[in-house]
């Protein structure tokens, strides 16, 4: 080999072992960010839980305002009354005071001065009133923009996390996807410098977590919370149909069926704390998490069959007895009840198919599939009767805003119930068909025989390939064109040896690379028969030529060695190729990680804004709430000083009317008509 074959290959080496540390970089970047993609999506939960506590908070401020409201409108109504008295108390004090002395006519004076201060106090206490109730609507106005523009935001954010998480899943997915299988031993692999780099890079560790493992906990946990919201609902449905709590008496056995439909719906809350357990340590462990959710779900079917199956199917008797119930919805009633027994004895089934597996049966799998299917076909039908039901009962005169509430948020519950049952059911379905695949690849045999003609199998003894005696190595010894290739079986060796080390090789082959490698052998027996034959043909053709005297011209044709190096060289520029495509891969890789990571900072900083907006809207909050308590302050304060204006007004009027009494002026009609009001 020349000179600059030799550098040429060095410069291979070099770039080789750059790439592979570039990959290694690329796939630690790739674990920090599939981290912080996972912190990330627990602190929008928590801001998310938080920003529900804020409404909450918001609605509450928002009733205390409507109450103040409706209070500060009394306290009007009851202004204008005591304004009215008080000018009914004026006309008739002046009708009186005409025919009294001169002195007394100076105290009315001051009385209808004093009247009149009031009423302008009451014209100002109302316009400030007015001012204040403008200014609560506007801030309420301005509170209901920032929500509807915070609830946007989320919602694009949210959006757009779950695309880019999609899309570092399906990246990392491609980059994890194993190795196809080496389909033939290439003349370039046969060199002393690849074998080396076969023997010195290693192959990359496998990903750290089950991305299929955690999509199923994912589909399970949302299964569950539809299930937890399911029986809720169902819960606040018996509170106000067939009887409104609010308005009759309820039967016994409703209120005992409200309250198990309630404790159902929390102890749906255990399982779904065991599978987010699992997410959060993003990892999965049989022998201890399955046990724990098949308890949960045992306690959950225990729950149902002891205390609610007998008190559905009293609840579908009562809803059959109302006035416009007809034949069809007393069918779907039943219907429905039939499909709750059914949807009972369907986790029943997968808390069965769960301790099998945790038992390490190995039906279990296929027990769990089975149940799986059950409770798809049991949520469809679920929510086909219901949403027919509600067709029916949302027409009925007594359906108001509450019950239609309940109803359309059951519906949707439902839907979704079926969409997330579906994909877990599918998940499972095709991680159990891996794991038969897997039972299903080909063992060894007891007595240690191998794979025949198969150098690459981990459980192929040395013997098969290196056994200079044995057919096989007769085979490829004969495989070069006028050489000798007796130096191949070293190259197999290496890489035997390095297939073997890989951790991609301790995998069992599936089927449809058996079946190449048949193939390919299939090839090699035809492509070595062929050679024989012409191998044949050429020693003829020599012998002829030497029969007849003729000389053969070695120079003007190409010896076998300048072939060889043509065909290496060749390989070593498909090689080449090769390299550059994984280089520009790695390049690709690396600058989608790179958008990724700008990404991941661009939602960052967008959180920091939303958690500003949201300290604003909170001081803002508890500014309107201070100005709300101070405005209320002054109200009664205000109410108070009136109270006791007109005591006193009241009083004086008394006295006037003691005094003309004891005047002894005649009565009238009138004046007595007048005592009669102010003595009340």
């Amino acid at each position: 080999m020349s000179v600059s074959s030799v550098s040429f290959n060095t410069d291979v080496n070099v770039r080789y072992e750059r790439l592979s540390t570039e990959y290694a970089k690329l796939r630690s970047h790739v674990k920090v960010l599939s981290e912080g993609v996972i912190s990330e999506r627990k602190k929008n939960e928590a801001f998310i839980e938080r920003i529900q506590e804020l409404e909450m908070q918001l609605h509450k401020v928002i009733a205390e305002n409507e109450s103040l409201a409706f209070r500060n409108d009394q306290l009007v109504k009851r202004v204008e009354s005591l304004q009215g008295e008080l000018d009914a108390a004026n006309h008739c004090r002046v009708g009186s005071v005409k025919k009294v002395k001169l002195k007394k006519s100076k105290d009315a004076k001051e009385l209808l001065a004093e009247i009149a201060v009031l009423g302008e106090r009451i014209a100002v206490m109302e316009e400030e009133l007015q001012n204040k109730i403008k200014q609560n609507e506007e801030l309420n106005g301005k509170m209901s923009e920032l929500e509807e523009h915070h609830a946007r935001e989320i919602a694009a954010l949210s959006a757009e996390f779950a695309r880019k998480l999609e899309e570092a899943e399906s990246h990392k997915a491609k980059e994890h996807k194993p190795e196809r299988p080496v389909k033939s031993v290439r003349p370039l692999e046969q060199s002393v410098e690849i074998r080396s780099i076969l023997t010195e890079s290693s192959s990359p560790t496998p990903p750290p977590i089950n991305e299929a493992y955690l999509q199923i906990a994912e589909s399970t946990r949302n299964s569950l919370k539809g299930l937890s919201t399911l029986f809720e609902l169902l819960y606040q449905r018996t509170q106000v149909y067939p009887f409104d709590a609010s308005m009759e008496l309820v039967p016994n056995h409703i209120k005992k069926l409200s309250s198990e439909l309630a404790t159902c719906s929390q102890l749906f809350g255990h399982p779904v704390e065991v599978v987010e357990r699992c997410i959060q340590k993003a990892e999965f462990q049989g022998s201890t998490d399955v046990s724990d959710l098949q308890n949960a779900l045992s306690a959950v079917v225990r729950h149902c069959k002891i205390m609610m199956l007998e008190l559905l199917k009293r609840l579908a008797v009562e809803e059959s007895k109302i006035t416009w119930c007809d034949s069809q919805l007393e069918k779907l009633n039943n219907t429905w009840y039939a499909n709750m027994c059914r949807l009972v004895t369907t986790i029943d089934m997968i808390s069965s198919a769960l301790a099998s597996i945790s038992s390490n049966d190995h039906d279990g799998g296929e027990k769990l599939c089975i149940a799986l299917e059950e409770g798809v076909a049991v949520v469809k039908e679920l929510e086909s009767t219901f949403c027919t039901r509600w067709t029916i009962e949302s027409r009925f005169p007594t359906a108001n805003k509450k019950i239609c509430c309940i109803g359309t948020a059951t519906v949707h519950c439902l839907s979704r119930l079926v969409v997330e049952v579906g994909k877990m059911s599918a998940r499972i379905h095709a991680i159990n068909g891996l794991i038969l695949e897997d039972e299903k690849a080909p063992q060894p045999s007891a007595n240690g025989v191998p794979n025949e003609g198969n150098p690459f199998d981990d459980e192929c003894d040395d013997d098969t390939v290196t056994q200079p005696g044995s057919p096989t190595s007769k085979e490829w010894s004969r495989a070069s064109i006028g050489v000798d290739t007796s130096d191949l079986l070293g190259s197999f060796e290496s890489v035997g040896a390095c297939v073997s080390d890989s951790p991609t090789s301790s995998r069992k082959e599936d089927p449809s690379a058996e079946q190449m490698i048949n193939s390919l052998k299939a090839r090699v027996n035809t492509l070595e028969s062929e050679k024989e034959g012409y191998m044949v043909d050429l020693s003829l053709l020599r012998r002829k030529l030497e029969n007849l005297g003729a000389k053969e011209n070695s120079d003007g044709s190409p010896s076998e060695v300048d072939m060889l190096k043509q065909v290496n060289r060749e390989r070593l520029l498909g090689m080449m190729d090769n390299l550059q495509m994984a280089e520009c891969a790695m390049n690709y890789y690396k600058g989608e990680c790179e958008i990724l990571l700008r990404k991941y900072y661009l939602c960052e900083e967008k959180k920091r804004e939303l958690e500003e907006t949201v300290r604003d809207m909170r001081r803002e909050l508890t500014a309107l709430t201070d100005e709300l308590a101070i405005v209320r302050r002054g109200y009664d304060d205000q109410l108070s000083q009136m109270t006791e204006h007109v005591a006193e007004l009241n009083g004086k009027l008394a006295g006037i009317e003691r005094e003309r009494s004891e005047q002894k002026v005649p009565a009238t009609p009138q004046r007595s008509g007048l005592k009669s009001l102010f003595l009340k």
